[in-house]
């Protein structure tokens, strides 16, 4: 008995472990990015945690409907729509909205079908509009959780946040978005600067992942644009490349 006492605390210290190294990839580059906008004084408008695997499945009709049971099983909560027929792809899509949370969830099942063959791209997204601290151990768990229950192979990660400063930048955009960047430790590639506006591109070894731009690795993108008309800053930084248009 103490056996297989001592084999189920290893079990499931494995597994809380797995779930912890899984949990950290997305959303410790969500803390700091939140931890800098607090700093500065930007009023969070929309967070953004995205994961998705690239092929979930390759299979036949019979094995595509299987697959889409197993995901709104694991879902029962979730609202799906029907299913939307475009040329060879098929889109379904799910979604649940925490009222307590104030968040909103969503899971999107891209399959192409090509001479009666079904490759199917799952994308699970989370969507929130406010960021309270003590709300963050819940939502974290929560997008753990998705990711060990949806994802058969390890997922791409993205995050996005955008937010609004009440008044323009003290100083040029550029050594503003150059001061976000040395305060989430990372290190400039390339930017985009013009009066109003700047996108720059870096790269935090401690974050993935990393895409590769003229040769070098990137993996945060910070936009920051001055509105006149409202004497406003908006502020978007993501990673590994942004998600909202800016």
């Amino acid at each position: 008995m103490k056996r297989i006492g001592s084999l189920l605390t290893a079990v499931g210290f494995f597994f809380s472990m797995y779930s912890i190294s899984h949990q950290l990839k997305p959303v410790t580059p969500l803390s700091e990015i939140m931890a800098v906008m607090n700093k500065g004084n930007v009023t969070i408008e929309k967070w953004e945690l995205l994961e998705k695997e690239k092929e979930a499945n390759i299979t036949d009709r019979n094995g595509y409907e299987a697959y889409v049971v197993r995901i709104k099983n694991q879902l029962p909560h979730f609202k799906w729509r029907e299913p939307a027929f475009h040329d060879d792809v098929i889109r379904l899509t799910g979604t649940h909205r925490s009222h307590e949370r104030k968040l909103q969830e969503k899971v999107t099942i891209v399959t192409y079908v090509k001479n009666d063959t079904y490759a199917s791209k799952l994308i699970y997204q989370m969507t929130g509009y406010e960021w309270k601290d003590e709300l963050t151990n819940d939502v974290f768990s929560l997008f753990s959780t998705r990711t060990y229950g949806l994802f058969s192979k390890t997922p791409s990660f993205y995050t996005c946040v955008t937010g609004k400063k009440s008044d323009t930048m003290e100083f040029a955009l550029s050594v503003e978005a150059k001061s976000i960047m040395k305060q989430l430790g990372a290190k400039y590639v390339e930017s985009l600067e013009e009066p109003s506006f700047v996108s720059l591109s870096a790269y935090n070894k401690q974050w993935e992942p990393a895409i590769t731009t003229n040769g070098k690795k990137m993996n945060v993108q910070i936009a920051l644009r001055n509105e006149s008309s409202t004497n406003s800053t908006h502020v978007l930084i993501g990673t590994p490349i942004l998600l909202d248009e800016y």
